[in-house]
């Protein structure tokens, strides 16, 4: 093999890394910014949870009490609230009274939990998902808990 064949081979196989490495990089970016786009309809879900509560004195049951309105292309066919990945969006409701608490979460790009919601309840720090698309983004009472972006916290 001469020398220009050996250069040419070494300059399609640098093309071939760099396209590898731009398409992993876009992919990256793709799934940040479903992370914070399901961020922000979780952030619109709980705001609306709130104003219900602040109209009637209580959380709802489920959000199917109320009209919910999320952006487009973020409910199933039924109106229920989905992330980016189209997994559906959780509610859940504990308590009673004065104790009544709630939970907002989704499950990230592989549509499981990484622990069952309940246990998001307890936490009171934020910590970031950011660059994990696979770890659930979870909103409890009001105050992101785990989500993508540092900016994010409460």
């Amino acid at each position: 093999m001469d020398r220009l064949q050996r250069f040419l081979i070494g300059g399609l196989l640098t093309v071939l890394v760099a396209g590898l490495v731009v398409v992993r990089l876009m992919l990256d970016l793709n799934d940040l910014r479903r992370q914070e786009n399901t961020q922000q309809v979780i952030e619109r879900v709980a705001r609306q949870v709130e104003m219900f509560r602040d109209a009637r004195g209580f959380l709802p049951a489920g959000l199917d009490d109320f009209v919910l309105e999320v952006p487009d292309g973020f409910s199933d066919a039924e109106g229920d609230p989905i992330d980016a990945w189209g997994n559906s969006i959780l509610y859940y409701r504990t308590g009673r009274g004065r104790a009544e608490r709630y939970l907002i979460a989704s499950p990230g790009r592989d549509g499981d939990f990484d622990h069952p919601p309940q246990q998001y309840l307890g936490h009171r720090s934020f910590s970031s998902n950011r660059g994990h698309p696979d770890r659930d983004t979870v909103l409890v009472g009001g105050r992101l808990v785990q989500g993508p972006e540092e900016a994010g916290r409460q």
